[in-house]
Order: C-alpha cells, then structure tokens, then sequence
C-alpha cells in the first residue's frame, strides 16, 4: 500500500521541462534584478551628475557621484560631509556642497577664513583661499550652512541662508566617473 501511494505522488507531479524552467527562472531573475534595481535607486543609492566649479578640485563638471540616500534617516550630517540637495530657492535644481555649519552655531567668515562660534574652522580639503567676509550667521535647529570648496565661485549659504535639513537627498560617498578619477569622497 505505501508503494502505491509513492508511484501517485511522482505521477501526480510531474518535473516542468528543463528549458521551460530555465527560461522562467532566468525571466524570474531578471525582473527580480530589476526591481532590486529601481527600489535600490528610489530608496538608497542615487547617481547624480556635477556641473560646475564649485566642488573643485575634489569634483569637476560632468563627473557622476554616488550619493548614499539613507545616511541621514539614522544619522544627522557631519561637518566635512559633501551632501546632495535641492537647492531652497529652486528644487528643481539639485546642488552638491559641503556641511560647514552645524544647528546651534555661529558661522563667520573673515579674511576668507571661516570661524565656527569664534574658533577658526580646519578645512584640509579646502585647496583655495577664499576671499571676503561675512557677518554671523546663526544656524537654526535642522538646518545646516554648506559652502562649496573652490569658495570664490560658490552659490552656497553665504547667499542663500541655511539649508534645512528636508532638502537634502543624500551624502555623497564616491565620485565613480570617469573611471579614472574614481574616489571616495570624504
């Protein structure tokens, strides 16, 4: 009796065709890939294109970044940090700077040197001088004062206020074209 049972089952359910699995695997597998691929973009990465001067020399016109979207849904932006946003006049506009100042502190330029609550702020990755002043300027709970590093052609906060926290898309992590200026960004 168990042997009937037994020869049931395997005629009952009979193996689909090699190739036909094959193909509904693959086609499995490839729309698969591609919603991991959307929901990757949507939700945690995005690729963005530079263009301007503004972030030289460490980014130039027409080099695409990686921007790492959920950074600051667990973590609040650092300062050094470069970080993709849309610009508060225009959000159709997507801008890249760095976090120079953070809520609560007092941002001012003198002499092209930035002073953060009174003390000069250490900029390694700043290879221009800059030139000019700024009077204080307070930054605001949840919000943010960015400058580019090339600071004598930047559209940053010294024109535009501070950046509130919901604008921004991102921290970018790596520069990854053209391939052969390939870099993290820090």
């Amino acid at each position: 009796m168990t042997t009937l049972r037994v020869l049931c089952w395997k005629t009952c359910f009979k193996r689909p065709s090699v190739r036909r699995s094959l193909a509904v695997s693959q086609t499995e597998q490839v729309v698969l890939g591609a919603l991991l691929a959307v929901a990757a973009t949507l939700f945690v990465m995005q690729g963005f294109c530079v263009s301007g001067e503004c972030m030289q020399p460490h980014l130039f016109t027409g080099e695409r970044v990686l921007a790492n979207k959920l950074a600051y849904h667990f973590a609040a932006p650092h300062r050094g940090d470069i970080v993709i946003f849309d610009y508060p006049k225009d959000t159709r506009q997507i801008f890249v700077k760095r976090v120079i100042g953070l809520p609560g502190e007092t941002v001012e330029i003198r002499d092209g040197l930035v002073t953060i609550d009174g003390k000069p702020l250490p900029e390694p990755y700043k290879t221009f001088t800059a030139h000019g002043d700024m009077a204080p300027q307070f930054v605001p709970h949840d919000q943010f004062f960015m400058m580019g590093d090339n600071r004598d052609v930047s559209d940053d906060s010294r024109y535009w206020g501070n950046l509130p926290r919901y604008d921004i898309i991102g921290r970018a992590v790596a520069c990854y074209w053209p391939l052969q200026r390939f870099h993290t960004l820090r």
